[in-house]
């Protein structure tokens, strides 16, 4: 029994079938001036046009990408290294900062990002400030994993050139005020990137309406295939080609295109659109959480159980430690997280849940349960039986 699907999700089976011409007998490069290459670059284009309609934006607005982390890194690098491309800078023999050479202006160019941000953001916003020398400000969150939006305000200056917020935490589903935030970010001329990886399954993303300059997703999260991202960038936006090479995404991303995975993702973002399955995944969510207060005793919700999206169940267990359950879950034949799939193999608590105010220990006790389509009222009443099990052993033995 699956309950990970914030890491990833099966892939429906509809869009295999949409994929499976092109892993096989349709190979041509989409860079080819031959039919054959011409049929791959229209599918190409085809997938451009179903996300683009679903996020209410321009085709030439769509970049594909090898993953949500590469859309992410992208949104993020690329405006900051196009803006330093744009100042001048002191000669490397007055002065030196590794690779980097500050400003004649003297003003370093500034980044806000969340506490509770995925890695894929977190991590960059670090790199650039160690290597590219800009100024970085990682807003706090409160008990609920929700950014204050005055505190936004009062971060925002000058100097700052791209806010990154993102819209569905990884793993606890808390839900970001991303309208009221691009609104500020408007109104102060500062470009609004955010990951809505964690979104696209749940919540109708039109850009407009949501006040982005940049959104990164990623097909994994929605039944399509891993190995497949798009960057939305509003027209208009300079920021620097993530690949050199080839003309390919308009000669912003060099590289030939993954044809099948961009088909499927085009065919997920379909699906997505016709056949929404919020209510009955929430409903199952909301059954498991019911199920698991009545059987465990000092469990803990971690994060707000309203502002949070339908999947998400993010829980301590006091006095056992969650790798041990996701362990002994896993020999029952259950797949949960105790997170964010990206970080799995580190021994360091949460950085989320620590940004909550959880100590180490309630973060190391926390297991992370994300549902999706395919689950069952069965599945969920076998999940608690076994999880119930799994915790009692657990404290038993100590």
């Amino acid at each position: 029994m699956y309950f990970d699907s914030a890491a990833t999700t099966p892939i429906d089976a509809a869009v295999l079938q949409a994929m499976q011409p092109w892993l096989a007998e349709k190979f041509a490069n989409p860079s080819s001036v031959y039919q054959s290459g011409q049929e791959a670059r229209a599918a190409i284009d085809q997938a451009r046009m179903e996300i683009a309609d679903f996020l209410g934006c321009k085709a030439t607005e769509i970049f594909f990408t090898a993953s949500g982390t590469e859309s992410c890194n992208w949104a993020i690098r690329g405006i900051v290294e196009k803006k330093l491309s744009e100042m001048p800078f002191l000669p490397p023999n007055l002065l030196e900062r590794g690779n980097f050479q500050a400003p004649i202006s003297g003003k370093r160019l500034h980044l806000i990002v969340s506490a509770i941000e995925h890695s894929a953001v977190l991590e960059m916003a670090k790199f650039l400030q160690q290597h590219r020398g800009i100024e970085l400000t990682v807003l706090p969150v409160n008990k609920n994993g929700i950014i204050d939006l005055k505190e936004l305000e009062k971060a925002l200056k000058p100097e700052t050139v791209l806010v990154s917020i993102m819209m569905v935490n990884n793993e606890i589903g808390s839900i970001q005020p991303i309208q009221e935030v691009g609104r500020l970010c408007r109104s102060r001329g500062v470009l609004f990137h955010t990951d809505a990886c964690q979104a696209a399954g749940f919540f109708d993303l039109k850009v407009d309406d949501l006040m982005v300059d940049l959104l990164s997703m990623n097909a994994g999260k929605i039944y399509g295939p891993k190995g497949v991202g798009a960057l939305y960038l509003r027209e208009g936006v300079a920021i620097h080609p993530w690949t050199i090479g080839g003309g390919q995404e308009f000669r912003m991303h060099a590289g030939t295109e993954n044809v099948a995975a961009i088909v499927g993702f085009g065919k997920a973002i379909e699906l997505l659109r016709n056949h929404p399955a919020n209510e009955q995944i929430k409903s199952l969510r909301n059954l498991l959480w019911k199920l698991i207060q009545e059987k465990i005793s000092e469990v803990t919700l971690n994060g707000s159980w309203e502002e949070r999206v339908p999947n998400n169940l993010n829980i301590s267990l006091e006095g056992v430690d969650g790798e041990s359950v996701v362990r002994r879950l896993d020999l029952m034949g259950i797949a949960v997280s105790t997170g964010s799939a990206c970080a799995s193999g580190t021994v360091e608590p949460s950085h989320v849940l620590l940004a909550l105010g959880l100590t180490p220990q309630a973060a190391k006790s926390s297991i992370r349960i994300t549902l999706g389509k395919y689950n069952t009222e069965k599945e969920v009443r076998l999940l608690a039986e076994k999880l119930t099990k799994v915790v009692t052993a657990l404290r038993t033995s100590l």
